[in-house]
């Protein structure tokens, strides 16, 4: 298989350079679009191909990615991994801290039958 390009991912992604602090507090001198990216996934099948690949040796029985566009990379890699998919929600915190403290979880009404152990976290 012919590896997809670092630099045509970056203009898919319609990456940015600068100075961007990250949800998780993490700051990066990169940034990425990734609303558009999933619009017309088969752009992006290589990337997801090759990912997926680096990923078999692994055995995840699972793909979980949170409920934006981590959830559709998931969907993406667990398919073509043919193993289970599912997606986590953001939660807000109660209290206002000087961190942040977002978090994100999985909804009841998506247990996996593969279990957890082996679950693969995008």
């Amino acid at each position: 298989m012919i590896k997809p390009a670092a630099t045509s991912f970056f203009e898919l992604a319609a990456a940015r350079h600068g100075h961007f602090q990250l949800e998780s507090g993490h700051h990066s001198e990169l940034w990425f679009n990734l609303d558009a990216l999933f619009a017309v996934p088969r752009r992006i099948d290589p990337f997801v191909k090759q990912l997926a690949e680096s990923l078999r040796s692994y055995e995840v029985a699972a793909v979980c990615g949170p409920l934006l566009g981590g959830a559709f990379l998931a969907q993406l890699v667990a398919h073509a991994l043919d193993v289970d998919f599912c997606f986590t929600e953001r939660v807000m915190p109660r209290v206002v801290c000087t961190r942040p403290a977002i978090f994100y979880r999985k909804p009841s009404a998506l247990a996996c039958a593969a279990g957890e152990s082996r679950w693969l976290m995008t």
